[in-house]
């Protein structure tokens, strides 16, 4: 996940400048914008020159491996 202000909106209606959107990166210099943290609600796809990326996670996935263990009844 990542954020980021839109510091120049250029002529989309949509961005407005100071406003914080979560990006998801889509090659080297484009961005999908969303108003939530989810990349499948963003609401346009915009260059990389549009915002200042202030803050950076990486993804953790979550373990997939379930452990078992054989226990005897009796």
């Amino acid at each position: 996940m990542m954020q980021g202000i839109c510091i120049d909106k250029g002529d989309t209606l949509t961005l407005q400048e100071g406003k914080k959107y979560f990006l998801f990166p889509n090659g080297e210099n484009h961005f999908y914008a969303s108003r939530f943290n989810s990349k499948r609600s963003h609401f346009g796809c915009y260059r990389a020159k549009h915002f200042e990326v202030i803050q950076e996670e990486e993804e953790t996935k979550p373990e997939t491996e379930v452990k078992f263990e054989q226990l005897a009844l009796f």
